[in-house]
Order: structure tokens, then C-alpha cells, then sequence
């Protein structure tokens, strides 16, 4: 998936998509470590919907240190090889 900053929704309207087995990968525009309130609102819905962030523990861009691509994830096992 891809949140853009500029993004419209809210993390909540992802629920309906959500299961005991269910996995969201990509870029959530939202460092888990440096980002606050936005952070925190995207870990409550996580947390509220029994989802763990997985994150590769670096980040994967060249032009910046901040860690925005992982995986959110439920009832899958939760191993990242990097």
C-alpha cells in the first residue's frame, strides 16, 4: 500500500480489510520512532484491530533515515530477514 502524506482517509478505514490473518505492506509515510501523534494514531488503530508492526528495522531510502516502509500485520508469523 501507499499513504501519501497528503492522504485524505483516516487509518480506520482500512478496519473492513482487516482479519484474524491479514498482512499490509509498504509505504505508510509514518516513522514509527519520529513521527509523534501521527505514530501514535496509526499504532492505536493497529493496536485496536490486534495488528503488530513489523519494521526491517533501517531505512530503505537513500535520500532520508526515516523508516516508513514495513509491514502491519495479524496471525502471520512475524520474521523479517533482511
Amino acid at each position: 500500500m501507499y499513504a501519501p502524506a497528503s492522504k485524505t482517509w483516516d487509518w480506520d478505514d482500512l478496519s473492513p480489510f482487516t482479519s484474524n490473518t491479514c498482512m499490509f505492506m509498504g509505504d505508510f509515510n509514518v516513522d514509527l520512532d519520529q513521527d509523534g501523534e501521527k505514530a501514535k494514531r496509526l499504532l492505536e488503530w493497529a493496536d485496536s484491530r490486534s495488528l503488530s508492526a513489523i519494521t526491517p528495522g533501517c531505512s530503505k531510502s537513500l535520500r532520508s533515515d526515516r523508516e516508513i516502509d514495513y509491514a502491519i500485520v495479524a496471525g502471520v508469523q512475524k520474521d523479517v530477514q533482511t
